[in-house]
């Protein structure tokens, strides 16, 4: 292989692959994107030129060879790590509204079973009827306004939980692969 199609490959690898992947890159894949330039044994060669010079590790594990770039590696687990840090937090400041909003339901229909229970005694049937009434339509308006709250609140802590085990799991198999030597 040519030392100006080594050098292409990689910048390629080293600028645009392994930055993709959190820094660590498969020799399968190096040579499934740039097998029309050499042999697997010629790619090889040119990324083994990253070990040489201190730059990447060279792993083999059970998906073949691996190249791990530390650095890469490290400034993308760091901002992993932060971004899974504030998905936690906002993870808890959402359960606790959730926890706020569960606790105001509960308290409207507290007051709603209260106010029917205790008004009944003062009233006639046809005015405790309309009352009832008034009061289930004042009551519905605010419990539906929760309800909807709720339902936001919950969509949210889907969507952030779903966000958090992609990242676990980015997380968990960088260190997989940086440890299995």
């Amino acid at each position: 292989m040519k030392k100006e199609i080594c050098e292409y490959i990689k910048k390629c690898v080293y600028e645009n692959i392994a930055p993709i992947h959190y820094g660590k890159v498969s020799l399968s894949e190096v040579y499934r994107l740039f097998s029309n330039y050499g042999s697997l044994s010629d790619l090889e060669n040119c990324l083994d030129d990253f070990i040489k010079n201190g730059i990447a590790e060279k792993k083999i594990n059970s998906k073949g060879k691996i190249y791990i770039f530390k650095n890469i590696a490290l400034e993308y687990g760091k901002r992993l790590k932060k971004e899974l840090n504030n998905l936690k937090n906002k993870e808890e400041k959402i359960k606790k509204e959730i926890s706020y909003i569960k606790n105001n339901i509960g308290i409207i229909e507290e007051i709603g079973n209260i106010w029917k229970e205790k008004w009944e005694k003062y009233f006639k049937n046809k005015t405790y009827a309309s009352l009832i009434n008034y009061i289930s339509i004042f009551l519905g308006n605010y419990m539906k306004k929760y309800l909807d709250l709720l339902q936001d609140y919950n969509n949210k802590l889907k969507e952030i939980e779903g966000k958090i085990e992609e990242i676990q799991s980015i997380l968990e198999e960088s260190y997989e692969v940086i440890n299995n030597e």
